[in-house]
């Protein structure tokens, strides 16, 4: 265009626009440092600027720095504040925006907890919201989301999520984690039954953070299962340091009781909180009868009973209990009367309830109480005909104590030579094994059914071995002993080899989290199962978990050599149980509704030459 064809904008009036910052000048490089402008331009670049910054906003993101070719007013702002100290800062050592500052004491953390710093699979899901938590964090200094998202995957049973959410606490963002960070990484290790990374992280912490009476409730909740010494001597450590427990923390300390059937300790504990002023509630009552029942301790259970009934609190779990404690220890005439009351009660307790939880959780907890009810009129039904047999033979009420039944065996004992199941039994009939026998349905109806045989029922838990000697006494099997203790320790230091016929595993438990190795059927217990089978009999096992099946199933190919299937056409499992297979609480589970997979193996022992 020729130079006398320019036409020059006339603008009224003229005005300078400031130079634009370098955020601004690089999202836009085609506008003008400088430059004249009407007002309908003048807006539109106003437009864009304000949807710049509410990006920005939103996305979290810092607003731009202010560049050396800002306007005066802004200069005088700069001078105006206070610049922070730089006086033992080096002009050449300046940081990187993107470096991440680890905390002074990162080698002490990794020395005391070495599992924290291991990396864990993660779902790609988990991956991308433990990226934007980390964002956040930074952003809004807080990690209180954090503490949600370990809290949330530890309840799924996800530790190895909970874990990486806890190390990028400590390590990558170097913030000292808060109590409710403990608490939650805490009840994750606990629930996922990795009581010495919890007991680690307590160790290190404790002295570190104030903690309350909810992390040692987390803590008492792992240490009570197997523990309870333990979980008694931290009671004391709480009084020191002036944190008063709870009701749900006492609560959660007489359900280990009950589990260990100790009933020395469920004593103390309502001496406390009788001291303490916490009064006890259903539950708490529940626990310290269960408990004393299992010790075969009427006296203490009465005293507690009658305490209850002054209260005006009907329970049908503790009807029952005390009348199956009467009546084991020949009291039939308060048996009875427990009995009616137990019948009375059973079907009628209020339903807690659970309007703020969700549709699942409704109807696991609807699913539970039905089959709670179900195996107390079971109980009930077996007490009964019991008391009435007694009325008809006419014959003195016997007295049976669990601790001195020579068909009872606890470990370990002091006696460590292996047991001679001929002699225990006074026959030499072929002896079949459960293990993992839980409550006994399936072991004590199989005993019943099967005469000719011997049967042994291996369980971990002391008031689970009580409730299947319980139904062996009331319904008079003779064919049956029960051994309490790990089951790997109890095959390989007290059984013989090649002593039983046949070896059942019921729904075993299975790997409580992702990352663990710790389960029943593990090589070594899958060894000691070789050793004490006879040559050529079987291995039956149950499972409802499909995970499981596959763990199990490689387990066994890793002694392919050793184990053949027999099930038709020598597949490695099968869907479902064989018919009269026999029935157990996980049977009538399915049966009620919950319609999972049932998953059956059958393997013969094989000897290899």
């Amino acid at each position: 265009m020729a130079k006398g064809n320019w036409k020059r904008m006339e603008v009224s009036p003229k005005k300078t626009v400031k130079k634009r910052s370098s955020v601004e000048l690089e999202s836009d490089e085609k506008e003008e440092q400088v430059a004249e402008i009407d007002p309908e331009e003048k807006h539109r670049r106003k437009m864009a600027k304000n949807k710049r910054r509410k990006e920005r906003k939103k996305l979290g993101l810092a607003p731009p720095k202010v560049s050396q070719g800002s306007n005066k007013k802004k200069d005088d702002q700069q001078e105006n504040e206070v610049k922070p100290s730089t006086k033992s800062q080096s002009p050449k050592a300046k940081p990187s925006k993107k470096q991440k500052v680890a905390p002074e004491d990162l080698n002490e953390r990794q020395l005391a907890l070495p599992f924290v710093f291991k990396k864990y699979p993660m779902t790609p899901t988990a991956t991308k919201e433990l990226a934007k938590l980390g964002f956040i964090a930074k952003q809004h200094k807080c990690i209180d989301k954090f503490n949600k998202f370990i809290s949330e995957h530890g309840s799924k049973k996800e530790l190895g999520i909970a874990l990486n959410a806890f190390r990028k606490i400590i390590a990558s963002i170097g913030w000292k984690p808060t109590e409710y960070t403990i608490t939650a990484v805490i009840n994750s290790c606990v629930r996922c039954g990795e009581q010495t990374w919890a007991q680690s992280i307590f160790d290190y912490y404790k002295d570190k953070i104030s903690f309350n009476e909810v992390v040692y409730t987390v803590m008492f909740k792992g240490l009570a299962e197997s523990h309870l010494d333990e979980a008694v001597a931290m009671l004391a450590e709480m009084k020191e340091k002036d944190i008063h427990p709870n009701l749900r923390t006492f609560n959660t300390l007489l359900r280990g009781c009950v589990r260990n059937g100790n009933i020395a300790i469920a004593d103390q504990i309502f001496k406390i909180m009788a001291e303490q002023d916490i009064a006890p509630d259903i539950s708490s009552y529940e626990y310290y009868i269960k408990s004393a029942c299992i010790a075969q301790e009427m006296g203490n259970a009465w005293e507690v009973f009658n305490k209850m009934q002054e209260q005006d609190l009907d329970s049908p779990v503790v009807f029952t209990e005390m009348a199956m404690g009467c009546a084991l220890l020949g009291d039939t005439e308060n048996a009875q009367k427990l009995l009616h009351s137990a019948f009375a009660t059973t079907g009628k307790q209020e339903v807690k309830k659970m309007s703020d939880r969700s549709n699942h959780a409704r109807e696991s907890l609807e699913l539970w109480t039905q089959l709670r009810d179900g195996e107390l009129k079971s109980d009930l039904q077996r007490l009964r005909l019991y008391l009435k047999n007694l009325r008809e033979s006419e014959q003195e009420a016997p007295m049976h104590a669990m601790e001195a039944s020579p068909r009872v065996i606890f470990f370990p004992r002091e006696d460590e030579g292996r047991l001679s199941l001929p002699e225990i039994f006074d026959n030499k009939k072929p002896v079949r094994l459960e293990i993992a026998s839980g409550t006994g349905d399936w072991v004590v109806q199989k005993a019943i059914d099967n005469p000719d045989f011997n049967w042994v029922a291996l369980e971990l838990r002391k008031d689970r071995v009580f409730q299947i000697w319980t139904k062996m006494v009331l319904q008079g099997v003779d064919n049956l002993l029960i051994l309490g203790g790990s089951a790997e320790d109890i095959l390989q230091n007290s059984i013989k080899g090649k002593a039983f016929e046949h070896v059942y595993v019921n729904y075993p438990e299975p790997p409580v989290w992702e990352g663990s190795r710790r389960h029943l059927l593990s090589q070594g217990c899958l060894n000691q199962l070789h050793r004490v089978l006879r040559t050529d009999k079987e291995l039956s096992i149950v499972t409802d978990n499909h995970t499981y099946l596959n763990q199990i199933e490689g387990e066994f190919i890793e002694q392919e050599k050793r184990w053949r299937s027999t099930l038709e056409n020598n597949v490695r499992f099968m869907l479902g149980v064989p018919e009269g297979y026999g029935s157990s609480y996980f049977d009538r589970l399915w049966k009620n509704g919950q319609k999972e997979d049932r998953f059956y193996i059958r393997r013969k022992k094989v000897i290899v030459e």
